[in-house]
């Protein structure tokens, strides 16, 4: 990091920007600095390259799966971390898998399939009250303490084009103020078409 984006910082400066770094990510650096990455755990591994990441000035920061690898006391040490650095002004993306990280972090959500977005928004919102059959299904496959797995709920009709999208031209659908949903590609969608 400091011979491609800080060659110019001297010796010194540069230990108190990786020591401060460290400490921003609730590290010793007596105790991580200097040491092997398999002499590391899971978490200390993921928050050095948060604090690798936060070395280089950022304003935003993509999180890839960040919890994916890591045990269930150590998942909730990094998200309350990244929580604390989106309250000190970092952009943070999380892309996951997992719905709980969605529910406990991001103020908005995108939905992907395929590559498209099928619906966003609020992130309650879309949690809350989800709309295309792809975030159904995604929610229903979640597990909930004390209750049975069951399957989507069915969706009567598609909310794309109940709301009068068909033919727009745009690919989205403002059902609600800030959630929006994609054409759900229902065979029955066409008799919901305005």
């Amino acid at each position: 990091v400091r011979r491609a984006y800080h060659p110019r910082v001297g010796d010194t400066e540069w230990a108190d920007r990786v020591e401060r770094a460290v400490r921003d990510v609730r590290l010793d650096p007596g105790q991580v600095l200097g040491r092997y990455p398999h002499q590391l755990s899971g978490g200390q591994l993921q928050r050095l390259l948060i604090a690798r990441a936060l070395l280089l000035d950022l304003r935003f920061l993509v999180a890839d799966e960040i919890t994916s690898m890591l045990d269930a006391s150590t998942r909730i040490d990094v998200l309350n971390l990244l929580a604390g650095l989106k309250d000190r002004g970092l952009g943070v993306l999380y892309i996951t898998h997992d719905l709980s990280l969605g529910t406990y972090l991001a103020e908005r959500t995108v939905v992907l399939r395929g590559g498209r977005v099928v619906e966003r928004g609020d992130t309650q919102k879309v949690f809350g009250n989800p709309l295309h059959p792809y975030t159904r299904t995604l929610l229903a496959a979640v597990p909930r303490i004390g209750r049975p797995w069951t399957e989507a709920a069915p969706v009567d009709a598609c909310a794309y084009h109940a709301g009068g999208a068909a033919g727009s031209g745009e690919d989205l659908h403002e059902t609600e103020p800030d959630h929006f949903v994609a054409c759900a590609h229902l065979p029955d969608c066409g008799r919901t078409r305005p």
